[in-house]
């Protein structure tokens, strides 16, 4: 679903905003992040849904591994593993592949693994959560629904994004800012949660 197709227009997006507008009206802040968790991962869904189950592991086990990070130098390490080497898998792992096949002069076979989508964005969003927490600037999500609306909120999406590597928060709200370019039009946006 791309931000300009009717689909996303005229049903996902009035759905999402009416329904984000209703809880925050109602003042159910802890409701509004378990269905903005669940719009973005629809929306991710829609273009890969295999590989939405990644991303809901990685943001688990990020999660866990994140409420030990400011003690545990090996917490800390396992955490930059995991997402450097799932991003480093899906993204480079048939260059590696190719170099070795020339080096040694044997033609292996390349892995072909699709590309998940929105896989450096939350990757990334984690990664910034990650290291933020290590140095104090803020405490372990204690709310793994807070922490994945966070991680998830604009992974999924079919255009161009560019995303600044932001703080994990802002006050007391988590936020992503957005550039994203769909054909001619920029879209700027900034989301609270």
């Amino acid at each position: 679903m791309v931000f300009a197709s009717p689909v996303f227009l005229f049903a996902f997006m009035p759905a999402a905003v009416l329904v984000c507008l209703l809880t925050r009206a109602a003042g159910k802040a802890a409701l509004r992040n378990v269905l903005l968790l669940l719009f973005s991962l629809l929306f991710y869904a829609w273009g890969e849904p295999v590989y939405v189950l990644m991303m809901i592991a990685a943001i688990a086990v990020n999660w866990l591994l994140a409420k030990r990070v400011p003690k545990s130098r090996a917490a800390f390490a396992a955490a930059l593993a995991l997402d450097l080497g799932m991003l480093a898998v899906f993204k480079y792992l048939d260059m590696i592949i190719s170099g070795i096949s020339w080096l040694i002069r044997v033609d292996l076979p390349l892995a072909s693994l699709a590309l998940p989508v929105g896989i450096s964005f939350y990757t990334f969003q984690i990664i910034s959560y990650i290291i933020d927490v290590r140095r104090g600037d803020v405490p372990p999500e204690t709310n793994i629904v807070d922490f994945a609306a966070y991680v998830s909120m604009g992974a999924g999406t079919d255009v161009t994004v560019s995303v600044p590597i932001t703080q994990a928060m802002e006050g007391n709200s988590y936020y992503v800012a957005v550039l994203a370019y769909t054909g001619n039009t920029e879209i700027n946006a900034a989301v609270t949660i």
